[in-house]
């Protein structure tokens, strides 16, 4: 799931600062009308705002005052719940298919989850930010306290009681699973389906993992000063250190990579070989492609930062973004910045550096389904525009990241143009929506998804599947 800011993203500095750009609008020539779906009336200032967009569409929850002093109300695609005395923080979570949401709420001094409108049991403290459900949502686990001791709910069953919950549940992909780590009496342990692992002097917080089919699972822990993961149960080679955010299964389950450190010395360990060495490897740039066959990351050396994919590394630069592989595993793309100031910033595509701009938006590299085309938001003049195959499209204010369509045919993406926001298709103007709300989506169907706010009111506004242009 991802949540995304009105605007969103280095487009809200650029609206503050830059000068008003004047650009021609083309309109988007589809074949096909949009179909609008009224949500509900938004007429207020939230406490904050929730955005969801994901192959199933775009969602947008709201809190706002309740009719009480100091009271809240979710508002979620429009449709007002129950007023709480509470509701806590970057509230709702969502299911991995946007189907199903859930928030922590509190009446009085009891505290409950509300899931999908309904109100679950009543206890005294709920964990901040331990609520999580599973990708399809059928299946919820959350932290709460009673009497000084903790315990998980997983389903609304109650596990055995923790003096502390060291990592917070996760579920596998398929919902199947779910594991998280606590302590009892200074040794801590995890805990996959109710069976208590081996104890260790230290689980590293939040370093659970599932494989992707759920088969496997794997954290990194500590004893006697000496970090090390486990795999199945099973503890490896023990090292100085285990990078934070580094350990990844790839996609079949198969093959596993985390950076770990003896000394000064920092490496990655594929699969339990130890790879070369470097001064540092940065921090959640470690990716396996969807096929297993390729390892990259970025590594510190000399001051520089480099690509290093397969062992083999890329010439060094001031600084190297998270690296990206296309859905088949054939193809490699990221973000390189070759100085602090000028047109130092560029992608590198398979190897090879596609022309230069003043800054780049690090988040919103983007291949086709097909990996035959990759995309990305870019800025040269303090003009924003979407490149695509290395081709820079029209110039705006500002731009948001990129989406292709599922058969890689189109591109879509919210551009500021004249003040206004209005939603791309391959570089023409949807016209007549103006408060676009959310990041466009195509869904899995190829139907675009966007949700516009016209006159105080929400609506769903969806393209139906475009012909090839």
């Amino acid at each position: 799931m991802s949540f995304h800011k009105i605007f969103g993203f280095r487009t809200v500095c650029l609206l503050a600062a830059a000068v008003v750009f004047f650009t021609r609008l083309a309109t988007a020539d589809t074949g096909a009308p949009c179909t609008e779906e009224k949500l509900g009336e938004v007429t207020y200032k939230p406490y904050w705002t929730a955005r969801n967009t994901s192959p199933e569409g775009c969602h947008l929850a709201s809190v706002i005052p309740g009719s009480k002093l100091g009271s809240m109300v979710m508002v979620a695609d429009g449709q007002r719940g129950p007023e709480y005395d509470a509701i806590l923080k970057r509230m709702p979570v969502y299911s991995g298919d946007s189907k199903h949401t859930a928030y922590v709420a509190r009446k009085e001094d009891e505290w409950f989850v509300v899931a999908d409108g309904q109100q679950g049991p009543a206890w005294k403290a709920i964990l901040e930010n331990s609520l999580v459900l599973s990708e399809d949502g059928k299946r919820m686990a959350y932290v709460v306290r009673r009497d000084n001791r903790w315990f998980v709910v997983v389903d609304e069953k109650e596990s055995p009681p923790y003096d502390e919950v060291i990592s917070m549940p996760v579920f596998s992909s398929d919902g199947q699973r779910v594991a998280y780590a606590a302590m009892n009496k200074d040794k801590q342990f995890v805990v996959v389906d109710g069976e208590v692992g081996p104890q260790y002097n230290t689980i590293r917080e939040n370093s659970l993992i599932f494989s992707k089919d759920g088969k496997r699972v794997a954290y990194a822990a500590e004893n006697d000063g000496l970090m090390f993961v486990v795999v199945d149960g099973q503890p490896g080679e023990k090292f100085g250190e285990i990078t934070r955010g580094t350990l990844a299964f790839s996609e079949n389950g198969q093959r596993l990579a985390y950076a770990a450190a003896k000394g000064l010395k920092r490496f990655v360990v594929v699969d339990g070989q130890i790879g070369p060495e470097f001064e540092g490897i940065i921090k959640g740039s470690l990716q396996i492609s969807a096929d297993g066959s390729h390892v990259a990351y970025v590594a510190l050396k000399n001051t520089k930062q480099m690509l290093v994919c397969d062992g083999k590394n890329d010439p060094p630069y001031k600084k190297v973004e998270t690296p990206l592989f296309s859905p088949d595993g054939k193809r490699l793309a990221y973000l390189a910045q070759a100085a602090d100031t000028g047109r130092t910033h560029f992608v590198v595509v398979d190897g090879k550096a596609e022309p230069a701009y003043d800054d780049i938006f690090n988040s919103s590299l983007v291949f086709s389904a097909d990996g035959r085309h990759v995309a990305y938001a870019a800025a040269k003049d303090d003009k924003w525009m979407v490149v695509v195959d290395g081709k820079a499209g029209e110039e705006y204010l500002g731009v948001g990241a990129p989406v292709f369509s599922p058969d890689g045919l189109h591109v879509a993406y919210r551009a500021s143009i004249n003040g206004q926001a209005f939603v791309m298709v391959d570089g023409k103007a949807i016209p007549k929506y103006t408060g676009i709300v959310s990041e466009p989506v195509f869904r899995k169907d190829g139907a675009l998804e966007f949700l516009s706010l016209e006159k105080d009111v929400l609506y769903r506004i969806t393209q139906p599947h475009a012909p090839k242009p």
